[in-house]
């Protein structure tokens, strides 16, 4: 019997232990290298999510000036459904400065197109407090959220 009861699997002799232990603590490296890289991939990409949200707030918001002051929604909704065609973009909204919905583009499930959805009589959206270009991101949040007033 040897020093560790563990040690007698039928492996054989302390050569094929060895390259089994190596084997193993090769595989939990790689492991680990792998979960390392994925997590410095994720911190590589989120400022360009970031940025390409803003510029798609930003683009939303200058196109929509013109066409807010003539009331032209219909104008609006196909810009909106235009963006909302980017990849990546799951929805869009241009609210009023109390929070209502003038126009909502949605898009119901990666791939299917969006989606134009009109508020319902008393619906409301938590618009930020000040008018200036945000970001909304959560940590843990699978989304973000980009502000930005039209002036």
């Amino acid at each position: 019997m040897g020093i560790l009861p563990g040690w007698r699997l039928g492996l054989g002799g302390l050569r094929s232990q060895l390259m089994a232990l190596t084997a193993g603590s090769m595989l939990a490296a790689l492991a680990l290298l792998g979960l390392r890289m994925a997590g410095e991939q994720t911190a590589l990409a989120r400022p360009a999510l970031t940025a390409q949200a803003a510029a798609t707030a930003r683009s939303i918001a200058l196109g929509a000036e013109n066409p807010l002051l003539d009331n032209r929604l219909d104008v609006i909704e196909e810009l909106m459904l235009h963006t909302a065609e980017l990849p990546g973009v799951r929805g869009a909204w241009v609210v009023d400065p109390a929070g209502v919905p003038l126009m909502q583009v949605l898009r119901a499930q990666p791939g299917e197109p969006p989606q134009a959805r009109y508020a319902k009589p008393g619906e409301r959206l938590v618009a930020p407090a000040e008018a200036a270009p945000r970001i909304d991101d959560p940590p843990g949040a699978e989304a973000l959220a980009a502000w930005h007033p039209i002036v």
